[in-house]
């Protein structure tokens, strides 16, 4: 938001605060000040001038010769506009001016002619391609005839001024507008304003006897249309084409201008059609159908969703509530009817069209963050009027209206006491009155507590913090003392589950990932994969993309590893402990379960290419092995079986597999199925989810010391013959179940499938070893468990023992 300091000065005196201090204060008090920046510096040597003669150069067909009269003199300037005139008035930069850039004007002749100064466009005086009006781009700016030759060019234009550019923070809908902005200065300096109290106006009538107003999409709260007939299309007046100028807005037309000026004044978006181009006699405000499309006015056409709201006439969509008009009914020269439109349009889908078609706008910004319910219709009545006084025409004795707002304002309770306590001040009731009468605040006194009235255009306001905070940056953040904070210096120590938390992270850091951080917020279609349960979704979110919670930690994790990819980061291993959020049939009282998970990523080379080993992908079993890691660190590696798995929709299918603890899944570890990972613009993407709280119920602490067994081992050899959709998982379950205590370790040493083996089968050769932990093992006793653990192989999993 840029404020112009001599637009300020219509509501405000500020002769006696400079810019740069102003954008001092407005930082100390939360309103972030990019930049100040004086629109005349560096530049003088100026001066209007009119063309009173121009003849062809002798030497250059596209060079002219022009004598200039600057009032106590006249000028030779060369010039190479071919649409200047006899007569015009222009800026001319003399001999010695300077000029943004650092560009210093000198005699000089060009093609054998002296020149003895420039004419000067927009963009040489510093003002930037965007913002300049099409009638003056890239040509010799026109100085309006009622300007005086030698008078200064700088003040007609309004540049004897400096910017304030502000950053506004979402929360901030309010300050989106110079009347927002103009109570903000006057609340942190204690200025009196000129700015009228909002009105909160209401049109009891949805028609008219030409036009009409329908609205059938309920998330529009108002929409009102004022009829202007009459009008003449003409470019702005040179004061109203600087303010927008410099508020960053390219100029159009009178009418086109006065909507913008409105927006910038009132933080009111507005949107004037063509009456005369509108077939039937009204609007109808409704939510596109199926297959719909509208061309808007930058010629693009655009495909439409049910879930956008479009403004249509009998024959179909004129405009993109909030976002764009449509071509076909905007303002041309030729224009005499203006119907002009003043709504609240829901903030949430204004966003998602305006997101999903790339056409974000100052009027959509607002939108999103919130409009001044009390003024809409003020600030529709008070464009009409700057149209009727700059285009001429007569504004239509009815406006059709349909409004379904309350215009009842919410209370809040301050307390004096609690305001004290939170801020560590001593502030008397007569402080926190004055402040709330410079932030313009009604209220209520009832001993110590103020009844605050929250005007509609602060969003921002609904508890008591939200006022302490209000009058703590008033009062200034800077007056508040310094306390430090009371502690009896007992120390904590973790708690098991923090115990736990970090001995995973040891071990994911000891292996190479780095720990990410991601937003627990999503969109719904995020928050959905790997699903667990109902999504879980905010009922006001601030955009689309954070509108629900993830239900997996690796949701959020991709994001990043795509960011990091698209950053030329190729080879990416991350990890991330963070909540998760789900709804179920279990959930009490409508609160979603949160849950404790594992998130694990990696893409790219595991190793890298270097001059001992050449570089490795990762795969499967990279990820596999850092599951393990963590559950072997928890003592639960051998409990734990991994199965196969093919119904997780962004999951490879047939290189995923559930985590399985004790018999119950928690968790899960595989690739990412390629259509994800081409979504993301990824290469093999290997994810793993666990379940922490489910692991961390499972952990056995460890136990007391216990002697080495000093017996021999024994091992066996055991190929078998399976199927090949049968995992080592599943026979090692078997065979630690029959061999019991006496079992140290399983070794699986071969996998084979090819020559002389079926192809839906595989061999696997597995090496057991035995140990007492009280006598030496005899052959005898180890070949009888071998026997067992091979009827039950064959009996369990149809296996053939070779």
């Amino acid at each position: 938001m840029k404020l112009a300091y001599e637009w300020l000065s219509d509501y405000l005196d500020l002769s006696a605060i400079s810019p740069e201090e102003m954008g001092e204060k407005l930082s100390r008090t939360g309103i972030e000040v990019d930049a100040v920046t004086h629109l005349d510096g560096n530049i003088d040597g100026l001066i209007v001038g009119q063309i009173e003669k121009i003849e062809a150069h002798p030497q250059a067909d596209k060079l002219r010769v022009t004598t200039i009269n600057i009032g106590d003199k006249r000028l030779q300037i060369v010039c190479g506009d071919p649409l200047i005139q006899e007569g015009q008035k222009v800026i001319v930069a003399q001999i010695g001016a300077h000029l943004p850039a650092g560009v210093k004007i000198k005699k000089g002749k060009l093609r054998g002619v002296v020149s003895e100064g420039m004419l000067c466009s927009l963009e040489e005086l510093g003002f930037s391609d965007s913002v300049v009006a099409k009638e003056d781009k890239n040509r010799v700016f026109s100085v309006p005839n009622e300007i005086e030759i030698g008078s200064d060019p700088l003040e007609a234009l309004k540049m004897h001024q400096a910017i304030v550019e502000l950053d506004i923070t979402p929360n901030r809908a309010d300050a989106l507008s110079m009347r927002g902005s103009v109570r903000e200065i006057s609340a942190v300096y204690g200025l009196d304003n000129s700015l009228s109290p909002d009105q909160a106006l209401t049109n009891s009538t949805d028609h008219t006897e030409t036009f009409s107003v329908n609205v059938e999409a309920d998330s529009v709260k108002e929409y009102n249309l004022l009829a202007i007939k009459g009008v003449k299309i003409a470019p702005s007046p040179l004061w109203l084409k600087a303010r927008l100028m410099h508020a960053g807005i390219r100029p159009i037309n009178n009418v086109v201008d006065v909507t913008n000026y409105i927006l910038m004044e009132y933080g009111q978006p507005l949107h004037a059609f063509d009456g005369d181009k509108i077939k039937g006699k009204g609007l109808l405000v409704r939510y596109a159908k199926e297959g719909e499309k509208l061309v808007t006015l930058d010629g693009q056409e655009q495909k439409l969703l049910t879930t956008d709201v479009v403004i249509s006439d009998e024959n179909g969509p004129v405009a993109l509530a909030g976002v764009m008009g449509g071509l076909d009914s905007e303002i041309t020269e030729e224009t005499t009817t203006v119907w002009l439109e003043a709504a609240l349009f829901n903030g949430i889908e204004i966003r998602q069209t305006s997101k999903r078609l790339n056409m974000r706008s100052e009027s959509s910004v607002r939108f999103e963050r919130g409009i001044n319910q009390a003024t809409v219709l003020e600030a529709g009545l008070k464009a009409a009027e700057m149209i009727t006084e700059l285009a001429g025409g007569k504004l239509e004795e009815a406006i059709a209206s349909v409004s379904r707002l309350d215009f009842d304002l919410p209370r809040i309770d301050l307390h004096l006491t609690r305001l004290n306590q939170v801020l560590g001040t001593d502030l008397s009731l007569d402080t926190v009155e004055r402040i709330l009468k410079q932030l313009d605040f009604n209220y209520t006194l009832n001993g110590e507590t103020f009844s605050v009235e929250v005007p509609k255009r602060r969003y921002d306001l609904s508890i008591e913090e939200d006022m302490i905070e209000e009058v703590a940056r008033i009062y200034g953040y800077d007056n508040i003392p310094m306390t430090l904070p009371k502690v009896d210096g007992h120390s904590f120590g973790l708690t098991p589950s923090q115990i736990l938390r970090r001995r995973v992270e040891d071990v994911l850091v000891g292996e190479g990932l780095s720990q990410a951080i991601s937003y627990a917020l999503t969109t719904k279609e995020r928050s959905e994969f790997l699903k667990v349960g109902e999504s879980v979704e905010l009922a006001m979110p601030m955009s689309r993309d954070r509108s629900a919670v993830r239900q997996s930690v690796v949701a959020s994790l991709l994001e990043s590893v795509s960011y990091n990819v698209n950053h030329h980061l190729s080879d990416v291993a991350l990890y991330e402990l963070g909540n998760i959020f789900y709804h179920d049939e279990d959930s009490l009282g409508g609160q979603p379960h949160q849950v404790y998970h594992l998130g694990i990523a990696l893409t790219g080379n595991r190793q890298a290419n270097d001059w001992y080993a050449k570089a490795r992908p990762v795969d499967f079993y990279d990820a596999k092995g850092l599951v393990e890691e963590v559950l072997s660190t928890l003592r639960l590696s051998d409990q734990v079986i991994y199965q196969a798995a093919s119904h997780y929709e962004g999951m490879h299918p047939t290189q995923t597999a559930e985590i399985l603890l004790r018999g119950k899944v928690v968790g899960l570890v595989g690739r990412l199925h390629p259509k994800m990972e081409k979504a993301y613009g990824l290469k093999q993407t290997y994810l793993a989810e666990v379940n922490l709280d489910a692991v961390f119920k499972c952990y056995r602490p460890l136990t007391a010391y216990t002697p080495v067994v000093k017996h021999p081992t024994s091992s066996r050899d055991l190929s078998i013959l399976m199927d090949r959709a049968i995992s080592f998982a599943q026979v090692k379950e078997v065979i630690q179940k029959i061999a019991g205590k006496l079992l140290m370790d399983i070794h699986l040493f071969d996998i084979y499938q090819g020559k002389g083996i079926e192809p839906d089968k595989k061999s696997m050769a597995v090496n057991l070893t035995f140990q007492g932990k009280d006598r030496t093992l005899t052959d005898e006793e180890i070949d009888e468990r071998i026997e067992k653990i091979k009827e039950a192989l064959v009996e369990s999993l149809s296996v053939e023992i070779r």
